[in-house]
């Protein structure tokens, strides 16, 4: 999918569409993540119980290994897409960093709810 990149060849026209298409593929990703966390945080409820809190951190930390893994794991699908541009590889890791902060939070909470 990403030969492109690695094959040192001149980008053409096809390699374009594939490079759009893989951008496109993360933007519809990263649009499910957003959509899991404002789902989240739209049933957020007062009496929730301290096992239906706990269940919160680990799908949090989920979010976190996986962005973390666009930016470090180079055989990852999104790899070399966030690599391309620095922005895309910072707002990875910033995103995996608000994720982890908020299962921390989280884990807080479960324990004194």
């Amino acid at each position: 999918m990403f030969d492109w990149l690695s094959s040192g060849k001149k980008q053409d026209e096809k390699s374009d569409q594939k490079y759009f298409g893989a951008i496109t593929a993360l933007h519809q990703h990263v649009s499910g993540s957003i959509a899991t966390v404002e789902g989240l945080a739209n049933d957020l409820s007062s009496e929730y119980s301290a096992e239906a809190l706990t269940t919160i951190p680990a799908r949090f930390e989920s979010i976190s290994k996986e962005y973390t893994d666009f930016t470090i794991v180079a055989s990852h699908i999104f790899y070399e897409v966030l690599h391309r541009s620095s922005s895309r590889t910072s707002a990875a890791k910033r995103v995996a960093q608000q994720a982890k902060s908020v299962a921390k939070l989280f884990e807080k909470y479960a324990k004194k709810p």
